[in-house]
């Protein structure tokens, strides 16, 4: 286990004990550590993907668009946000292809990932196309052969 793994973990399961803790013995529910960890990681990966999901509506609101955000990487592992996220367009020199940058400016952690940045790549919805109409290109040129038809005759 890597030392950053370890720390998150640990991190993690500090934070979420005390909180949960007393209400779990009230209700006489009863958790182990590894639940309490990936229930806190969905928390906050969810948390993220909120985020850039509020960020591509606005964006597609604004410039009428159909942009749509990827899921979240399960794998993603980075310290919760003692600050609000915020979410913005990653500067092509970092991504390979468009993505949204989700940005947290001050974690909870106090040794790593004093500030973090997940990017999460995005994609175009094209619209559905009613095909009840022929295209113009293709209704000018079923009148030409109407023509030529009649001409023959």
């Amino acid at each position: 286990m890597s030392k950053i793994t370890f720390y998150f973990a640990f991190s993690v399961c500090l934070l979420g004990w005390a909180a949960q803790s007393s209400a779990s013995e009230e209700k006489g529910i009863v958790e182990t550590q590894s639940q309490r960890i990936a229930r806190l990681k969905q928390l906050h990966l969810d948390q993220i993907q909120l985020t850039a999901e509020k960020f591509i509506a606005l964006e597609n609101k604004q410039n009428n668009s159909n942009w749509q955000v990827t899921q979240v990487n399960l794998k993603t592992l980075v310290p919760k946000c003692a600050e609000p996220l915020t979410a913005g367009w990653a500067p092509n020199s970092r991504v390979f292809h468009k993505s949204v940058a989700v940005y947290c400016a001050k974690s909870v952690s106090k040794d790593i990932f004093k500030t973090w940045e997940v990017y999460l790549p995005v994609t175009i919805q094209k619209p559905q196309q009613e095909k009840t109409k022929l295209d113009k290109p293709e209704q000018e040129k079923s009148k030409l052969e109407k023509s030529k038809l009649n001409k023959l005759k």
